[in-house]
């Protein structure tokens, strides 16, 4: 009898808790709104590239940015941010979406690379591809945020999500890709990308929660 009750009560628990994430995830709006992303980071000039309304049905959420920042004299640089406060699946790895989209990704590995924050140098865990479509190459880098955490992996960021949602705390949640042509070499567009990855770091902890 004790056992019978014991079970009663934890499946009370757990319907509760589904419930209350449930409804945390359908607030009516995201806390912060990509497009208000800076459109000039430093001498990068960015230009918003449209979306097909298909990938907005897939990732559940009309919260996302594609935008290419360009400079004079280099390649571009493709930020594509996508936010959720209210569904957190919506931050999922890419590498599906990019494989719908007939890219081949034939290099997946992880990647550190430095980041500098008020002199002092960090590193960041990121997830590091080499896409190529026709005679095409990208290299692309990703990572997610989770709350105030970065992280290279999608399962780590999911259960911070989850615990920040129990605990009452914001609990947004982001995937960050940038991606640039290989025209040099795999070096020079890593060494470009890392550069960036520096200019937009900052803003990404001040501006997406």
């Amino acid at each position: 009898m004790k056992r019978y009750i014991l079970i009663i009560v934890l499946f009370a628990i757990a319907a509760g808790l589904s419930i209350y994430l449930y409804y945390q995830q359908i607030k009516p709006e995201d806390a912060f709104d990509v497009s208000s992303f800076p459109m000039q980071i430093a001498d990068w000039q960015g230009e918003d590239i449209p979306l097909e309304e298909m990938v907005y049905e897939i990732l559940e959420t009309r919260n996302i940015l594609m935008r290419e920042y360009k400079r004079k004299g280099e390649p571009g640089i493709v930020v594509y941010i996508v936010y959720s406060d209210k569904n957190r699946k919506s931050s999922h790895p890419p590498e599906i979406c990019l494989a719908g989209g007939g890219i081949d990704i034939t290099t997946k590995k992880s990647q550190e690379i430095a980041i500098a924050d008020n002199k002092k140098i960090s590193k960041l865990k990121v997830n590091y591809l080499i896409a190529e479509k026709g005679n095409a190459r990208e290299l692309m880098l990703y990572w997610f945020k989770g709350g105030n955490t970065f992280t290279a992996n999608y399962l780590k960021q999911q259960f911070k999500i989850m615990l920040r949602q129990l605990q009452g705390k914001p609990s947004g949640g982001a995937m960050i890709r940038i991606s640039t042509p290989i025209t040099n070499g795999e070096e020079e567009a890593l060494i470009r990308l890392t550069s960036f990855a520096n200019k937009i770091t900052p803003l990404i902890i001040k501006k997406i929660p």
